[in-house]
């Protein structure tokens, strides 16, 4: 097996423990990843200037700091370096795969979470990234009567409540042979969740 081939099939934790704090292993299984990326080199710095962060953020440590000042504990810490080193890169893959990404500033409140509509630039030193959380819509089904099994919502942004499990009829809806209902609007438990539509099927659990 080449080494392209190797790392194409790896799971994610499996990448992790192959790339650990090697910012080359990153950058490489990023461009290998995404067609018509940018060269290893130049992905080589995005990906030493994470893991430099992740060091200096944790360990609270100036980059001047005498070498002997962190040798110490160093087995200890390096393994932690490489866990949260192994994190940052581990984000910017999934974005590479597609997946939408979070920021936050970390000179403001710690708690807001904003989406990214363009290319994160990756400022490790000002903000922390994640991938996007994706919750589903809510209802509390103790006030939907027992008949009423699904809920979903459809392109327009509109939910309903279904007695039978609904399928995607035109690319813009859910359909369902049986009788279904509008409950946004409706029902005050009702909470839309961030899950794109035609992901947002929710079935009632069993026993309520």
């Amino acid at each position: 097996m080449t080494k392209r081939d190797k790392i194409l099939s790896m799971s994610d934790h499996e990448l992790l423990s192959y790339c650990g704090g090697d910012a080359r292993r990153w950058a490489e299984a990023f461009c290998l990843k995404v067609p018509g990326a940018p060269d290893v080199d130049l992905m080589l710095g995005w990906f030493a200037n994470a893991i430099e962060t992740a060091h200096d953020k944790r360990t609270g440590e100036d980059a001047t700091a005498p070498p002997e000042d962190y040798a110490i504990n160093s087995p200890v810490l390096d393994a932690l370096d490489r866990a949260l080193a192994g994190k940052r890169a581990a984000v910017m893959l999934a974005y590479a795969d597609g997946a939408e990404i979070e920021a936050r500033s970390q000179c403001l409140d710690g708690s807001i979470w904003l989406g990214k509509e363009a290319a994160p630039v990756w400022n490790w030193e000002s903000f922390d990234y994640r991938v996007k959380r994706v919750e589903p819509d809510y209802i509390d089904w103790s006030h939907v009567a027992p008949g009423w099994k699904f809920m979903a919502r459809d392109e327009a942004g509109q939910t309903y409540i279904y007695k039978s499990r609904p399928a995607i009829d035109d690319e813009l809806s859910w359909f369902s042979p049986d009788s279904f209902s509008r409950c946004d609007g409706r029902f005050t438990s009702y909470r839309k969740g961030t899950a794109d539509w035609k992901d947002s099927l929710v079935e009632r659990p069993e026993g309520e």
